[in-house]
């Protein structure tokens, strides 16, 4: 079952993965926004003339406090480097006990995909999954699941690994089916459509529960939920 959560539509995040000065200056503005509105309730701390930024998100016990860094450098693949507030709107939706039950994800395998700093895959490792972290530039989440998983003795709930969507040879080197598959923020233009829907079929069966959250445009939204792939076999189908 495939779990879509209300987005704040029309706003659409930077074409593309990486890019030049253009691209890092829309994702700066976009991620000054984010801070501004107050959509991620955190408290920040940034240290003068350092691009990191460190985060705090609370949740309910057993998972407590999470402290994500951002890195507003630009370096390699930017998109990775800031929580985007899907990955934060899909966290806080878990945490809401009567749609996920204190158990709901204990012992359960998880994969990430597109899971840039990792709040939401570390968030799950707290509340008892194994779970697999995927992103193009896995290096930027590392840090952040040893900050908060090591301390608490759980650092082998979680690994860490490359994933490029639709790449064969990359998807062959992971065991399908998850139980559960996540991802926030992933569908930031119609070109992310294809990939991303393969690559979360390719990791998933009949009874994989997929929860996806973003901030898209309504034609990115209506292009996604069109694509037949959605709808298409082994029964499996989309709850809006």
């Amino acid at each position: 079952m495939m779990t879509m959560l209300p987005g704040a539509e029309g706003n659409t995040p930077p074409a593309g993965r990486s890019g030049g000065s253009a691209g890092d200056a829309k994702r700066r503005e976009r991620a000054a926004r984010k801070l501004e509105q107050q959509e991620t309730e955190a408290a920040a701390g940034i240290d003068d003339g350092s691009s990191m930024m460190t985060l705090k998100y609370s949740f309910q016990e057993p998972v407590g406090d999470i402290h994500i860094t951002e890195d507003w450098s630009g370096d390699g693949n930017g998109l990775a480097g800031l929580q985007w507030p899907g990955g934060v709107v899909l966290s806080r939706y878990m945490d809401c006990r009567q749609a996920f039950p204190e158990d709901h994800f204990v012992g359960r395998r998880v994969i990430e995909v597109g899971a840039g700093c990792g709040l939401t895959s570390i968030y799950t490792a707290l509340r008892g999954a194994n779970v697999t972290i995927t992103d193009m530039d896995p290096a930027k989440c590392a840090d952040n699941v040893d900050m908060n998983l090591d301390p608490r003795g759980l650092s082998g709930k979680a690994s860490v690994r490359r994933l490029e969507w639709d790449c064969a040879a990359e998807l062959a080197m992971f065991e399908p089916p998850y139980d559960v598959i996540i991802a926030g923020d992933c569908l930031y233009e119609e070109a992310c459509i294809s990939p991303l829907l393969k690559t979360m079929w390719a990791l998933s069966g009949p009874n994989t529960e997929v929860l996806l959250s973003g901030v898209v445009g309504h034609s990115v939204l209506a292009s996604f939920l069109g694509a037949p792939l959605l709808r298409a076999r082994d029964g499996r189908h989309v709850q809006d």
